[in-house]
């Protein structure tokens, strides 16, 4: 029902602190894939911005991963996995994988803050106290 669908990143380094996080109003969806979709190709955008070019991208929709993964396609995407797969191809090292939402839980939160700002978009390189209890819930490399 709202006018923008919401998403919320985190980008850790290898041994799993906090580098950056974020979140930001995109375009309308329709479809919960189609919200996931356009998360992930912002995040894609987000840390080719930042200047990592190895990138470990872990996400909670099953269902995504595996198109992406697997080169599949969807109708209702159109598009957005084309422009995903470009974007993926900018990096030299690069991968996807699924876990729970559990896992993800930070990113969610951060999705959810969305509704309270004011502008399109709203970066963190030091964690707010709301995030620090989701932060590290069993983190595992």
């Amino acid at each position: 029902g709202r006018d923008f669908t919401a998403t919320g990143w985190l980008i850790r380094d290898a041994n799993g602190h906090l580098i950056s996080s974020g979140c930001a109003k995109l375009q309308k969806s329709y479809l919960a894939l189609q919200a996931e979709a356009l998360g992930f190709l912002y995040a894609l955008q987000v840390v080719w911005i930042q200047g990592h070019r190895c990138v470990y991208f872990e996400g909670d929709n099953m269902e995504l991963v595996k198109l992406i993964n697997t080169m599949g396609d969807h109708v209702k995407l159109g598009t957005l996995l084309y422009d995903i797969r470009q974007w993926m191809r900018k990096l030299p090292l690069v991968s996807l994988a699924h876990v729970n939402r559990e896992k993800n839980a930070a990113a969610d939160v951060l999705s959810n803050r969305v509704s309270s700002i004011n502008s399109l978009y709203q970066t963190f390189t030091i964690p707010p106290a709301w995030l620090v209890n989701y932060l590290y819930y069993p983190f595992t490399i």
